[in-house]
């Protein structure tokens, strides 16, 4: 047996493929949250319906833990985005363009 300070887990290094993955996630995660937050912006400003709705869909993913937030935010975004007065304002503001 070995001694009891001695820990397997020193200088172990998580598989290739965890660690492939868990940097997969984080890219998606801030390349999702870089789209959210461009979204707000074209929302604010009543430009690009479309890009507006997919930004407040993709609020909505699961992606680390900006999650907690995006979930009620975006679906708070798609209701709006709903509404008839807020779809005629986006086309007035297209339309001048």
């Amino acid at each position: 047996m070995g001694r009891c300070d001695e820990d397997p887990r020193v200088g172990h290094r998580p598989h290739p493929i965890i660690a492939l993955l868990a940097l997969l996630l984080l890219v998606a995660s801030i390349s999702v949250g870089v789209i959210v937050v461009a979204g707000a912006v074209k929302m604010r400003k009543l430009k690009n319906y479309r890009f507006c709705r997919m930004s407040s869909i993709l609020a909505m993913l699961p992606l680390g833990c900006g999650f907690l937030l995006g979930l009620p935010f975006g679906v708070w975004a798609l209701l709006v985005l709903r509404r008839p007065d807020v779809q005629a304002a986006f086309a007035v503001n297209d339309s001048r363009q």
